[in-house]
């Protein structure tokens, strides 16, 4: 069996020492048997472990002092209790110090959200109000845009009646300035016409011409047909004459001459048509006769105008006074086809004496 060490040796006989020394020691009967001189001893000896000093030292106060069990489980329930209790306030304080911080961020951050909260709403209300704005904005510009569309539109319609009425004014004006161009054409223009002609005995047929107008003629051209035939219609009255022509036919030529100019009235001018086959004896004995039909082609008068133009046709018929031939009018517009048709036309032409 092992022998105890010098320090177990110790102890206990510091054990049994300190049995045989009580001293009172207050509230709980407890006697001190330790002296100051043995706890001198005691740190003399260990005097670098302060733990084990300190172990040992409540070691020897608990064999020293003789406390009843029911204190020891009070006291050491105390002093668990207080143990305790001082834990928990310093992790309370130590938790309270390490979340303040985080509380107060936390504050500060809901109350930023707050405020970015009520940011956002006054944003939200502002641009509902811009969007109200901009849509009574965009109504009013509607509106301004339909009137200003409808302004336009009448606008238009104005200007489209104002430009049809300047094209009727200035047609009507057209109209009017053609009209009195026309009125004064028609009122001053030269009016070429013929007269009575008259037979020369010589072999001629002298007809007149004449200008029954305001001004002189330009250039006129004269086309006659002229038909010698016997058996002179008789009478005083007209008689149709064109069955008659290609039964009493004896002979005919045609001419075509120009004359530079037409003067008014009571000037006139006379062309001379040459008869075929002309019997001065048949004639006086009422065995002869002549039919003269053609165009007279003449410029007016009036500049940038189409060229006028009159036919004429005039046949004649015995009778023994004042002389044995006198002429009556024909249609020319009968009468001028046949005249060509008889005579060949445009055979048998002949130079005018005029």
């Amino acid at each position: 069996m092992d022998e105890p060490s010098s320090a177990q040796k110790e102890r206990a006989a510091e054990g049994n020492a300190g049995q045989g020394q009580h001293t009172p020691l207050g509230i709980y009967g407890k006697k001190q048997d330790q002296s100051e001189t043995e706890v001198a001893h005691r740190r003399e000896r260990y005097p670098d472990d302060d733990a084990e000093r300190l172990l040992n030292e409540f070691l020897i106060w608990i064999r020293q002092e003789k406390v009843p069990l029911h204190g020891w489980i009070t006291a050491l329930s105390s002093i668990a209790l207080i143990f305790v209790t001082i834990s928990q306030l310093v992790v309370v304080y130590h938790n309270n110090r390490d979340t303040s911080p985080l509380v107060g961020y936390a504050r500060d951050q809901a109350g930023a959200s707050q405020l970015n909260a009520a940011a956002a709403q006054q944003i939200a209300d502002a641009s509902k109000r811009n969007a109200a704005a901009a849509q009574s904005f965009a109504d009013t510009t509607q509106k301004i845009n339909s009137g200003i569309a409808q302004a336009v539109g009448r606008l238009q319609e104005q200007a489209d009646e104002m430009e049809a009425a300047r094209e009727t004014a200035d047609q009507n004006s057209r109209q009017s300035l053609q009209a009195a161009k026309d009125a004064l054409h028609v009122s001053e223009r030269a009016y070429v016409t013929v007269g009575l002609p008259t037979y020369k005995e010589s072999g001629y047929i002298a007809i007149p011409i004449t200008n029954s107008g305001h001004v002189p003629s330009g250039a006129a051209t004269v086309e006659v047909v002229e038909i010698t035939f016997k058996s002179p219609i008789q009478g005083n009255s007209y008689v149709p004459v064109s069955p008659l022509i290609p039964a009493i036919f004896t002979g005919g030529l045609w001419t075509k001459f120009t004359v530079p100019q037409i003067s008014q009235a009571p000037n006139s001018s006379d062309m001379s048509i040459p008869i075929a086959q002309f019997n001065g004896t048949k004639v006086n004995a009422g065995e002869q006769g002549f039919l003269v039909t053609g165009t007279i082609t003449y410029d007016d008068g009036f500049p940038s105008v189409p060229l006028q133009s009159m036919q004429f046709c005039l046949h004649t018929y015995f009778v023994t006074f004042p002389t044995p031939l006198m002429f009556m009018p024909c249609d020319p517009a009968e009468m001028i086809p046949i005249a060509k048709r008889t005579i060949n036309y445009p055979s048998n032409y002949i130079e005018s004496a005029r």
